[in-house]
């Protein structure tokens, strides 16, 4: 159960552009994708029922031992239990018409944290489709396979030490690119990056931006999908700065000026961002 608007359709389009090959499916109004239960696979299918205010989850496991966690995920991947849009948001001048457009909007989360991270690791300025081809590689090269009949699904994310030794060459790259994704792969398995961390934006956004090759933007959009700190705002993002353009009359500011328009916005800049991307796709805009 939520309680409520949830825009399920905006959901649903936003996880099918960045589906992972073989981990990933969205099709027929159903997000589904492969997890494991000690070391044996599964499938999880998640729709929405809007009638009784539920997403409704067929669970295909080898045990039901996890099936608690399985939940939580679903609930952290879906925004289930985030809290009601901060009336500073609903009622700000330039908000307000966004937030009556997209009732229900949530910000999207992880299902697991390592490889959503590693997913914005990869979308640093290319295209959300060449994104998703690269983190297809990805798992098709160093994820687990599983003889799994269902949806194409068939592989499992590989995990931190398991990237952080891996060469990553052949995957069509930079190389700069590649040493990231190691360095990072390396923090979070040695435990220098905590992804569960619950401290301070500032303190989470330092610690990422200490890895060679993470910038303000990575560092900041993986604290808002990743970590969900609610004032995490990626100011270089183009799409913000289109929005924010719009808002200014002015075409593509640059992040200063978007950063300090959106100091208005604080504490709550993360939910802010997720309407400002909304508005991308309104019409009469």
């Amino acid at each position: 159960p939520y309680t409520g608007a949830l825009d399920w359709t905006t959901h649903l389009d936003f996880f099918s552009l960045r589906a992972i090959p073989g981990v990933e499916q969205v099709s027929g109004g159903f997000y589904r994708r492969l997890t494991t239960t000690c070391g044996y696979p599964g499938v999880i299918e998640v729709s929405h029922n809007a009638a009784d205010e539920v997403l409704e989850v067929t669970a295909n496991l080898p045990t039901f031992n996890s099936i608690v966690d399985d939940v939580a995920r679903i609930r952290w991947l879906f925004g289930l239990d985030q809290p009601a849009v901060p009336e500073s948001i609903a009622h700000d001048s330039n908000l307000a018409p966004m937030v009556s457009r997209h009732q229900g909007l949530r910000i999207p989360g992880a299902w697991d944290r390592f490889e959503t991270a590693i997913r914005i690791l990869v979308g640093q300025q290319v295209s959300v489709r060449a994104a998703t081809t690269l983190a297809g590689r990805i798992v098709e090269r160093y994820g687990e396979q599983f003889e799994v009949d269902a949806f194409g699904l068939s592989r499992q994310f590989p995990g931190a030490a398991t990237l952080a030794s891996a060469s990553l060459d052949g995957l069509r790259m930079p190389r700069s690119r590649m040493e990231m994704i190691k360095a990072f792969s390396r923090a979070v398995a040695d435990g220098s990056l905590d992804l569960y961390d619950s401290g301070s934006l500032e303190a989470a956004t330092a610690t990422m931006q200490e890895l060679p090759g993470i910038g303000p933007w990575t560092a900041h959009l993986i604290a808002h999908r990743v970590m969900r700190k609610q004032d995490a705002f990626p100011a270089s993002d183009l799409g913000l700065r289109i929005a924010v353009g719009r808002l200014i009359g002015a075409e593509r500011p640059p992040a200063s000026v978007v950063e300090e328009f959106a100091e208005r916005w604080r504490p709550n800049r993360a939910i802010a961002a997720q309407y400002l991307w909304a508005s991308l796709n309104d019409e009469e805009l």
